[in-house]
C-alpha cells in the first residue's frame, strides 16, 4: 500500500498553501505550501507501519527514502542557500511536531537499511550514492560505494566510480589513482581510465610549472606520459607543450 500510494504521489500536483481566512496585514508573509503531498503522507504512513512491524525491512525502507529524498534535498538546498546569504550554513529546525521526519540523516538511514538487506539487486545502493552525494554526506556516499565494490569485486566500473568519487568528491587525487589502477588490472587499455590518470598528474605538473618547482612538473608530466596512448591527442600536446617550456627555462642563453 505504501509503495501504490508514493506511485500516485508521483502523478499528483503540488501542495498549494492555505486559503486565507481574512485579508492579510499589511507586510504579513501568507502562510507557507504544505511541504507534502496528500498522497505522500498516506505513502509514509503506511511505510512506517511496515517498519513498525518489521524493523530494517528492506522494500519498505528503501520505498521511504524515495518518498522523503525530494523533500531532505530541498531542505539542504534551502541551509545552503541561507548560508551563502549570510555567510555561514546555519540548521534549518527540526521538522514541526507530526510533520515526518525528512532530515538528509533520516533518508541517508533509511536507504542504508535497504542496502543492508537486498543482496540481488543494486539498485538501493546506487539510489543512496546519488542522495548522499546529492546532499554532501560524503561519508555515507563512500560508504555505498564500498558495498558496491564488496558485490561486484570483478568488475572495473565501480572501481572508476569509486575513483570519480575520490577525485571530484573527496578531492583525493592520488587514492583515486589507486583505483583507476586497479581498474586497469581488469582492462588494462582502457583509454578513459587511463585518461583520468594522465590528466590527474597533467594537472599537478601544471600546478606545479605555475609554481615554479620546475623538478615536480618534470617528474609529474614524465608520470603522465605513461598512460597517454597517442602523442598527437590533447593530453599528449599538452604534455610536450609544457615539457618545451621546462626545456627552455632550463637551457642556458
Amino acid at each position: 500500500l505504501g509503495a501504490v500510494w508514493a506511485k500516485k504521489a508521483e502523478a499528483a500536483p503540488l501542495p498549494t498553501p492555505p486559503p486565507l481566512a481574512s485579508p492579510l496585514p499589511k507586510r504579513a508573509t501568507p502562510p507557507p505550501a504544505p511541504e507534502f503531498k496528500p498522497e505522500e503522507l498516506t505513502a509514509l504512513g503506511f511505510l512506517d507501519n511496515a517498519l513498525r512491524a518489521s524493523p530494517g525491512h528492506a522494500i519498505a525502507s528503501l520505498a521511504l527514502a524515495q518518498v522523503l529524498a525530494p523533500h531532505a534535498v530541498r531542505r539542504h538546498d534551502l541551509e545552503k542557500a541561507s548560508g551563502q546569504r549570510k555567510g555561514r550554513a546555519k540548521p534549518l529546525p527540526p521538522p514541526a511536531p507530526g510533520e515526518p521526519d525528512f532530515t538528509p540523516e533520516r533518508v541517508a538511514g533509511a536507504f542504508r537499511a535497504a542496502v543492508l538487506g537486498t543482496t540481488a539487486s543494486r539498485e538501493p545502493i546506487d539510489r543512496m550514492f546519488e542522495f548522499c552525494a546529492r546532499v554532501e554526506r560524503l561519508d555515507d556516499a563512500q560508504w555505498a560505494l564500498e558495498e558496491l565494490l564488496k558485490r561486484e569485486r570483478e568488475s572495473p566500473d565501480p572501481l572508476v566510480r569509486y575513483g570519480d568519487f575520490l577525485r571530484d568528491r573527496r578531492k583525493e587525487p592520488h587514492r583515486a589513482i589507486e583505483r583507476y589502477r586497479e581498474a586497469l588490472m581488469w582492462r588494462p587499455d582502457d583509454e578513459a581510465v587511463l585518461g583520468r590518470i594522465a590528466d590527474i598528474y597533467i594537472g599537478e605538473g601544471i600546478e606545479a610549472f605555475d609554481r615554479r618547482q620546475w623538478a615536480v612538473s618534470q617528474a609529474r608530466l614524465q608520470e603522465a606520459q605513461k598512460y597517454v596512448k597517442n602523442p598527437n591527442s590533447p593530453q599528449g600536446l599538452r604534455i610536450r607543450d609544457y615539457q618545451s617550456r621546462l626545456a627552455s627555462i632550463r637551457t642556458p642563453r
